[in-house]
């Protein structure tokens, strides 16, 4: 009985890996491509009157931010879903192992309950 609740657990428990990696991973991407966006396409093409280059290195900052804003929306959202499913998960051990007891005490009391009869029969 301990064997199937042991697979049950680890066939429900597959996924929270690759949540928990997407957990970690989401930022750093957003990080990276944050970078990426910053030195290759902020700084492009500044050559002219000072405010009017103020401006367009505003709006090329603001559009290198996405990168990161997507990756912490996408981060926190995985663990959200990995915490929630990692208590669902430890909700489903306590009822397999409450289960598996009932199971255990039913079939003793049927022992038992036989064993009167067969004791009473003699």
């Amino acid at each position: 009985m301990a064997r199937a609740a042991a697979i049950a657990h680890e066939d429900l428990k597959c996924g929270l890996s690759t949540l928990a990696t997407i957990t970690c991973a989401a930022p750093l991407v957003g990080a990276l491509g944050t970078i990426w966006a910053l030195s290759f396409n902020t700084f492009l093409g500044i050559s002219g009157e000072r405010s009017s280059d103020m401006a367009a290195l505003a709006q090329r900052i603001s559009f290198a931010c996405v990168p990161m804003s997507l990756g912490i929306l996408v981060g926190l959202q995985a663990l959200w879903i990995h915490r929630y499913l990692g208590a669902r998960l430890e909700r489903c051990d306590v009822e397999i192992r409450a289960a598996s007891l009932r199971f255990l005490n039913l079939g003793t009391s049927i022992v038992t309950l036989f064993a009167a009869q067969r004791n009473r029969a003699q």
